[in-house]
C-alpha cells in the first residue's frame, strides 16, 4: 500500500528509526522535528497520513489546524500510557495513539486500518461533490440513537467494562453457534471476544464475518486481554476495525466504538453513492424504468445468450400515438404524467426476468427472453388494450400506442440466420420495421415482423 506520510518528531533518532521503517514498507515519507518547519509547500500537500509526536491535547490542536485537509487522519505517539491523556488523543482529533517505544508488530496494523479508512472517506467526499453538481446529494441523517453491539464470545466469564458502560450503548451477548444462525439479529458493530484458551483460534470468526453477506460491511472490534495485545493486533489485518483491550478505561472503549459506527456509516453512504450513481447512469429519472443505455446492452446480452443455448427470444416497440398534441394540448406536466402511467402499465403487465425500457421521448422498448412468437403476440396485444384503458383525471384525455413485435428463435434455425437476423441490430431494425407498420395501418394496433413490413 502507497501512501504519503508526513512524520514529526523533535527527536531525530525517533525520525531516522520510524522513517526507515516506513520506507522499507514501500511509504512516501517526509520528516521534519517541528511544526514550525512546515513550509508552504508541506501545509498545502495531500497527505494520507500524519505520524506526529505530541506531548499534550494543545500541540495535536494545534497540529490539526496546519494540515490543509481536515479529514486526513493523525496518529499520535507519545510517552506514557495513561488512560485519560491517551483518551483525550483521541476526543480532540486523532485517529489513534501509539505509546513508545513504537513496535512494528503495532505499528502497522494499526496503519494500515487507518489508510483503509482514509481511503474510503476521500472517495465519499469525491462523490458527494460530484453529486451536488448534478443535484443527487441527499440532506445528512444523524444517528440518534445508542449504537447497539452484539458480543460475540464462547467464554461466559463475565466482562465488567460493558456492565460499566451501560447506556452508552445497547449490548447483546452471543456464542458462535446462535451467532451464525439465519435468524441472528443485526447490529452497528460486532465485538469479538479472544478466547482465554485459544485467543488464536477467536480470529477465524473475523474471517467468517467478512466473508458472511450479513456481516461483510459491517464494524468488527476485537476485545482482548492485555496479554493478548499482539494476537489481537494481527485481527487488524485479517478485517478488524479496531482492538479493545481490558485495560482501556469506559470512555476510551466508548469512543472508539462510536467511531467505528461513524466509519460503518461512511461506508454505508459509500455504497449508496456507487448504486445512485448507477441508477443515475441506467434508469429514466421521469418513469423509474431502464433507459436506452441498459437496454441496448441488455438487448445483446440476451440475443447472445439466445445464440448459444437456442433459447427464444421477443422485442416489442412501442411509440405513444400522437404524444405531441397531448403535449401542446394539456401541457407537459400532463405529458410526464402519461409516461409515467405507460411506464407502470408496462412494468406490471410482465414477469420480473422481462426488461422495460424507455428508449426515447415516448417510445418503450420490451425484451422476453424465453418466450414464443404466439406468446409475444398475445402480450403485445393485451398491453395495446391496457394502454388504451389507462384513465386520466383529465377530461378529454385518451390515449392508445402503436406496437411492432419481432421474434427470434434460433433453435429453428440452427446453421442458417433467421429471415436476415445476423446480428442484435438487424433483431432491432425488423421489429422498428413492424412498428413503423402499425402506425402506418392507423396506430392503436399491433404489427407483427414480416417481410412485406420492411
Amino acid at each position: 500500500m502507497s501512501a504519503k506520510i508526513l512524520l514529526i518528531d523533535p527527536i531525530p533518532t525517533n525520525r531516522i528509526t520510524i522513517g526507515f521503517k516506513l520506507r522499507k514498507a514501500y511509504y512516501d515519507v517526509t520528516s521534519i522535528g517541528a511544526l514550525d518547519e512546515l513550509g508552504s509547500d508541506l501545509l498545502s500537500s495531500a497527505w494520507d497520513l500524519v505520524i506526529a509526536a505530541c506531548d499534550n491535547v494543545v500541540e495535536l490542536q494545534k497540529l490539526r489546524t496546519c494540515i490543509a485537509s481536515k479529514s486526513t487522519p493523525i496518529f499520535v505517539t507519545y510517552r506514557g500510557a495513561a488512560h485519560p491523556f491517551r483518551v483525550s488523543f483521541l476526543q480532540n482529533g486523532a485517529a489513534d495513539v501509539i505509546c513508545k517505544p513504537i513496535s512494528e508488530q503495532e505499528l502497522f496494523p494499526k496503519l494500515r486500518s487507518l489508510l483503509r479508512g482514509h481511503a474510503s472517506r476521500k472517495e465519499l467526499a469525491l462523490r458527494e461533490d460530484t453529486q451536488k453538481v448534478f443535484g443527487l446529494n441527499e440532506a445528512p441523517q444523524e444517528f440518534l440513537r445508542p449504537p447497539h453491539c452484539i458480543v460475540l464470545r464462547s467464554e461466559n466469564e463475565p466482562l465488567s467494562l460493558f456492565d460499566q458502560a451501560k447506556g452508552a450503548f445497547q449490548t447483546t451477548f452471543q456464542k458462535p453457534e446462535t451467532f451464525y444462525a439465519p435468524t441472528s439479529q443485526g447490529a452497528d458493530c460486532y465485538i469479538v471476544c479472544l478466547s482465554q484458551t485459544d485467543p488464536r483460534g477467536s480470529l477465524t470468526h473475523v474471517l467468517n464475518m467478512r466473508a458472511h453477506p450479513n456481516t461483510r460491511h459491517a464494524a468488527i472490534l476485537v476485545l482482548a486481554d492485555e496479554c493478548h495485545r499482539n494476537t489481537a493486533l494481527e485481527a487488524l489485518d485479517l478485517g478488524a476495525n479496531d482492538i479493545l483491550l481490558t485495560s482501556y478505561s469506559v470512555p476510551e472503549v466508548q469512543h472508539r466504538i462510536a467511531h467505528q459506527v461513524d466509519i460503518k456509516a461512511t461506508n454505508e453512504k459509500l455504497r449508496q453513492s456507487a448504486q445512485l450513481g448507477l441508477d443515475a447512469a441506467l434508469i429514466d429519472p421521469l418513469t423509474n424504468i431502464y433507459n436506452r443505455r441498459y437496454a441496448m446492452t441488455h438487448l445483446k446480452q440476451s440475443f447472445e445468450i439466445a445464440q448459444s443455448n437456442g433459447s427464444e427470444l421477443a422485442v416489442l416497440m412501442i411509440d405513444l400515438d400522437h404524444f405531441k398534441i397531448i403535449n401542446d394540448t394539456f401541457g407537459h406536466g400532463v405529458g410526464d404524467l402519461v409516461l409515467k402511467r405507460v411506464a407502470h402499465t408496462l412494468q406490471t403487465a410482465v414477469r420480473a426476468s422481462d426488461m422495460v425500457a424507455r428508449i426515447g421521448g415516448e417510445e418503450f422498448m420490451i425484451v422476453l427472453t424465453d418466450t414464443t412468437n404466439i406468446l409475444a403476440q398475445a402480450l403485445a396485444k393485451r398491453l395495446c388494450r391496457q394502454i388504451a384503458n389507462i384513465s386520466f383525471e383529465a377530461p378529454d384525455l385518451n390515449i392508445t400506442a402503436s406496437l411492432g413485435v419481432r421474434s427470434y428463435a434460433p433453435s429453428r434455425y440452427f446453421g442458417a440466420p433467421q429471415s436476415g437476423i445476423e446480428t442484435v441490430d438487424d433483431l432491432i431494425k425488423q421489429a422498428d420495421a413492424a412498428l413503423y407498420a402499425a402506425k402506418d395501418n392507423g396506430r392503436n394496433q399491433v404489427a407483427f415482423y414480416a417481410t412485406q413490413a420492411a
